[in-house]
């Protein structure tokens, strides 16, 4: 499971150099999940 939420938190962390918005939205998605 610790490798899963690696990549989910580099995929945001990716996603947020781009698209601010969409990694605010991700963010508190992941804080849900």
């Amino acid at each position: 499971m610790t490798g899963v939420f690696e990549i989910a938190d580099n995929f945001v962390g990716t996603v947020a150099k781009h698209n601010p918005l969409a990694a605010t939205h991700m963010g508190i998605t992941g804080v849900i999940i």
